[in-house]
Order: C-alpha cells, then sequence, then structure tokens
C-alpha cells in the first residue's frame, strides 16, 4: 500500500514537471521568433511586442478563471484544460498570419499558463503538503529548464528546416505527454464536506497570489 502510495506521487511529480517544462518552452518562445512573428503577420516590431502584454493579460484571466473552476471540477481536470490549450496555442502562434489572430492565441495561451500555474500549486498543496516548499523549488527548476531548452531546439530547427514550428511542436509534444499520463493518474479531489470551506479558502488565495505574477 505505502509503495503504491510513493509510486503514485512520484508520477504526479512527473506529470507536474513536463507540465511546467511544456510551459517553459511555448511561454518563451515567443520572444526569440518576435521577428519572425512580426514578418508572418506583416507588422512592425515595435507593434509585434504587444503580444507579451496580451499573453500577461490573459495569465490574469486565467488565474481567476482557474481558482473558480477547480473548486468545481477539481485541479486534475482544469490542469489537463490548461495543458490542451498552451499546445493549440503554441501551434497556433506560428502559424498566425494576421496580427488579431496572433494577439488572440496569445491571450489564450495566457489563460492556459494561468491554468497550469494554479493548479500546479494546489494539486502540490494535495499531494506533497509535507514536503510542500521542496517540491515547489524542483518543479519552478522544471520550468528553467523548459525556458532553457526552448532557444536551443529553436535554434536547431532553424538550421535544419528554416522553419520556427518545430520548436513550437516541440512544446506541444511536451503537452500532449502530460496529458496522457494525467488522464488515468488518480489525483487526490477534495477533502469532505467539513473541510471544504478551508480548501476553498486556499485554491483563492492561491489564485489571488498568482493573479499578479508569471512564474519565474
Amino acid at each position: 500500500m505505502h509503495s503504491n502510495r510513493v509510486l503514485n506521487h512520484r508520477l504526479i511529480f512527473v506529470i507536474l514537471y513536463l507540465t511546467y517544462i511544456c510551459a517553459g518552452i511555448i511561454s518563451i518562445l515567443p520572444g526569440p521568433t518576435l521577428p519572425l512573428l512580426a514578418a508572418n503577420t506583416g507588422v512592425p516590431l515595435e507593434i509585434a511586442g504587444w503580444i507579451f502584454t496580451t499573453s500577461a493579460t490573459g495569465f490574469m484571466v486565467g488565474v481567476v478563471i482557474a481558482g473558480l473552476v477547480s473548486q468545481r471540477f477539481g485541479p486534475k481536470y482544469v490542469l489537463m484544460s490548461g495543458l490542451v490549450i498552451m499546445a493549440g496555442s503554441g501551434i497556433a502562434t506560428p502559424l498566425a498570419h494576421t496580427f488579431s489572430l496572433l494577439l488572440i492565441a496569445q491571450f489564450i495561451q495566457g489563460i492556459g499558463f494561468g491554468f497550469l500555474d494554479v493548479t500546479i500549486s494546489m494539486i502540490v498543496g494535495l499531494v506533497f503538503a509535507d514536503a510542500l516548499s521542496e517540491t515547489l523549488n524542483n518543479l519552478h527548476s522544471a520550468y528553467g529548464l523548459g525556458a532553457l531548452t526552448a532557444p536551443l531546439i529553436l535554434s536547431l530547427a532553424l538550421q535544419v528546416t528554416h522553419n520556427a514550428m518545430v520548436a513550437y511542436f516541440s512544446g506541444a509534444i511536451v503537452a500532449v505527454a502530460g496529458i496522457s499520463l494525467l488522464l488515468r493518474q488518480h489525483i487526490p479531489s477534495a477533502p469532505a464536506a467539513h473541510e471544504q470551506h478551508k480548501v476553498e479558502q486556499q485554491n483563492s488565495t492561491i489564485a489571488s497570489n498568482s493573479l499578479f505574477r508569471q512564474p519565474l
């Protein structure tokens, strides 16, 4: 029984680690590919830079929605939704040929990022309460790993294929891997009714703390 619990916790950690790697790759790529995105949409760089403001706005919206929805459906399904959103918006970003579509893709990506950031914190609080600080530190290093490897993948993709799409697609692949593992994985549900109010307060606090920050 104890071994099954340990294995379950390890699998959950792997899923969350992959999630943050995905977030690191997809959220960082618009920076080094900004000239390409500007060329694709036919706008100057100073205008194209508005995608970062749009993404940050989506992030704020996402953490508010995640804090509310996760109380009703649980963090597992909100996390899965965030991964789907990140993968879809990551693929849509380099394919956008009008600036309005690019802004929409980045806004949606910000929402997905907000979903991930809030629900990861909630799941860590539910599963790894006895090693909360250590687990969060390790998971945030995964975001750094994704952010570090993204430019390397982009450089290789541009050298081999002369197209940034491969780099964005790599982030989507990581997202799909996380979703596949998450589908059959048990994530602890909300506690019993007498503890529900306490959990709702904790979830709201996490969402509020995430509202005005971007991870790392």
